[in-house]
C-alpha cells in the first residue's frame, strides 16, 4: 500500500501525463480548431461591403427614397430590435 506522500506524487504525476496526452491528442486529430487562437490572419475582411440590417427586410436599403420594405411580421420584430444600430 502506498503512502500518502507517495500517493500524492502519483496522482500529480497522472494528471500531468493525462494533460499532455490531451494536448498532443488534441493538435494531432483536430490542429484547426485547436491552433486557431494562434492565427493571426482574420477569417473576415474588415472592408467587406455588406449590410446586415438589409437581410432582415424584405428589400429596401433604409434610406428615404428606398426605405425598408415590410411583409411579414418577423420583420417588424426586427426592425423593432434593429433600431439602435
Amino acid at each position: 500500500m502506498l503512502k500518502t506522500k507517495e500517493k500524492a506524487v502519483t496522482v500529480k504525476r497522472f494528471v500531468t501525463v493525462s494533460t499532455i496526452l490531451f494536448i498532443v491528442f488534441a493538435i494531432t486529430f483536430f490542429p484547426d480548431v485547436t491552433l486557431a487562437w494562434f492565427a493571426r490572419k482574420p477569417d473576415v475582411t474588415p472592408n467587406a461591403q455588406s449590410s446586415i440590417k438589409g437581410s432582415f427586410f424584405e428589400s429596401g436599403t433604409g434610406t428615404e427614397l428606398d426605405p425598408y420594405e415590410i411583409k411579414r411580421p418577423i420583420q417588424l420584430y426586427y426592425l423593432a430590435w434593429l433600431q439602435d444600430l
